[in-house]
């Protein structure tokens, strides 16, 4: 983690990571693999600084921003003051204001459904920021969406119907044929929704996109906040070793 400053003028090296210029993220338990890119989060536990998580081995590590850090950070001895661990979440997050309550929601992933179909979950700060597992995030999600397959790939998509409320892209690669897999899922939802059948009221296929997406492929759109969300969640099916596609 290197912290942001209006007179840096030379490249930060790795002996640099004092807690004073930032910090490094280790594991000497070796028990952790880092397969996945950091996602912002925003404050989620409302003490005044920004969090953030990253996904490993099928488990998602949130880490609480913090007026001081030591230089260090060992995820396998992680203090609770630092973060805290939420185990069978493969991914998360941000996904802008998709309920129209003008607070940001998170999308959390899941891969390993009994019935096979990977999950999105969309919660909120406090549901995040309270769990300690995946059961914990299904339990509080306010919107469950559910794939056809191993992997979903979401991406904020700003007020597409202008209704004022978020709106959001997802590619599930097993849904219907090749041509409509990538669906505009409409903000403002509850309950469950199944891409496999998805309903006018809930959002539509688009057609001809054939080629499949990938972390990052689809473009971050400005929300109805005007917010512009650069994190799109990708949630593939993986191994537990960390040696799967991520």
């Amino acid at each position: 983690m290197v912290y942001g400053s209006a007179d840096r003028t030379s490249n930060v090296q790795h002996d640099d990571f004092d807690g004073d210029s930032g910090f490094r993220i280790t594991d000497n338990s070796h028990s952790i693999y880092l397969t996945a890119l950091p996602a912002a989060l925003g404050d989620i536990n409302n003490d005044g600084f920004d969090d953030f998580a990253i996904s490993s081995k099928g488990d998602s590590i949130i880490f609480l921003g913090s007026a001081t850090n030591a230089s260090d950070t060992d995820i396998a001895n992680l203090p609770a003051a630092a973060g805290f661990v939420i185990a069978g979440a493969e991914s998360i997050a941000a996904a802008g204001d998709i309920d129209g309550d003008g607070e940001t929601e998170f999308f959390v992933g899941d891969t390993d459904a009994s019935d096979g179909d990977a999950r999105m979950y969309v919660v909120s700060a406090d549901t995040l920021a309270a769990a300690s597992d995946l059961d914990d995030i299904a339990a509080g999600a306010d919107l469950v969406i559910r794939g056809d397959g191993g992997t979903l790939v979401v991406a904020a998509a700003g007020d597409y119907n202008g209704d004022g409320i978020g709106d959001f892209l997802v590619d599930d690669a097993a849904s219907g044929t090749p041509n409509s897999r990538l669906k505009l899922v409409f903000g403002g939802q509850s309950g469950e929704i199944d891409l496999a059948d998805l309903q006018a009221g809930q959002g539509f296929a688009i057609t001809g996109a054939t080629t499949p997406m990938r972390p990052g492929a689809l473009p971050p759109l400005a929300t109805s906040t005007a917010t512009v969300w650069t994190t799109s969640l990708s949630v593939r099916r993986a191994s537990r070793n960390g040696t799967g596609p991520m």
